[in-house]
């Protein structure tokens, strides 16, 4: 047999075999593409809609939560050092020896860098037009530098550029699912942070606006989340 005809041969038989376990027509082809999550209509969103004013006294602290869970892993040998790493005993041997196994700490990082946005806005206000939605806000009174312009984004899963008030370049990318928006920032240096806004109902019966707050692990620091709660704005 030839060495044309063996390699015929051979190919019928993997075609064969592959019509057998029902590979053939999709070997070598492409994955189908998912299909998009289609866009929320006006109604699904209705109840983010509006403006929406902090409840201080039920909202959590972002900034020192970050603190905390900072401060907590430096005891542990975060970015002040070690217990039992500067005195010399146990470490090696007396301080000033050269033996002692000091080691200076490292500066803490920027965490406003890092995780953005730290206070919570005042207000915020949700609209929503040709599928994307606009988030304003007006920022901490302690903060009046941070004001940021308004968000535009499309709930699609699709990532796209963005820029911190600080000038941090970052990527964001919003969902929408089960009547939640999840903003996602992606840091080239720093955590993940994500802010779910959802709508549930206070105890007086009247909507309440919730935004969790969250930080990723990053380095030494654990994840970190928090809760913000607005009331709807009273209209004059």
């Amino acid at each position: 047999m030839s060495g044309r005809a063996k390699g015929r041969k051979q190919r019928q038989g993997l075609q064969g075999l592959l019509v057998l376990l029902g590979l053939w027509g999709g070997f070598g082809a492409a994955a189908p593409a998912v299909a998009a999550a289609p866009p929320p209509t006006e109604a699904e969103v209705r109840p983010l809609l509006g403006r929406w004013q902090l409840d201080a006294d039920r909202s959590q602290d972002f900034q020192r939560a970050v603190r905390d869970a900072h401060s907590g892993r430096g005891r542990d040998g975060g970015y002040s050092g070690g217990a039992g790493r500067g005195g010399g005993f146990p470490g090696g041997g007396p301080p000033g020896t050269g033996n002692s196994g000091f080691q200076p700490p490292r500066e803490a990082p920027d965490m406003a860098k890092l995780a953005g946005k730290m206070e919570a806005p005042l207000e915020q206000t949700i609209a929503f037009s040709n599928g994307a939605f606009t988030i304003a806000t007006e920022p901490e009174a302690a903060e009046p530098l941070l004001a940021a312009p308004p968000l535009s984004i499309v709930p699609n899963g699709k990532k796209v550029r963005g820029e911190r008030p600080d000038g941090t370049t970052i990527k964001r990318r919003a969902t929408w699912k089960d009547g939640e928006l999840t903003v996602l920032e992606i840091s080239p240096r720093g955590p993940e942070r994500s802010e779910l806004y959802r709508v549930a109902s206070g105890v007086d019966g009247k909507p309440e606006l919730i935004v969790v707050v969250s930080l990723s692990a990053f380095g030494p620091l654990p994840e970190v989340s928090v809760r913000w709660v607005y009331r709807r704005a009273e209209t004059p």
